[in-house]
């Protein structure tokens, strides 16, 4: 049976054949501080140095101190220590 709606590829490379969902490699960050709680939670996280702001929309409870995975300006995980 064929699909009744078109669909579009997973992966649309730009100019220079990066795709931001599938090639960009995620990144681990240090937060350094949180503002809010739930949906629209942000934290400024220190990444090799640099502070930056991503959305915590998608983790619980993120704390001071914890390293987490970045992906496109999003907390996707939090990074255990071994």
């Amino acid at each position: 049976m064929r699909p009744r709606f078109p669909t579009a590829p997973a992966c649309i490379p730009d100019e220079a054949g990066s795709c931001s969902i599938c090639a960009d490699e995620g990144r681990i960050g240090e937060v350094i501080a949180v503002e809010g709680e739930g949906l629209g939670a942000v934290g400024r996280v220190r990444v090799d140095g640099v502070e930056e702001e991503v959305a915590l929309d998608l983790l619980d409870d993120v704390r001071l101190g914890q390293r987490i995975l970045l992906h496109l300006g999003f907390a996707i995980g939090r990074v255990e220590e071994s």
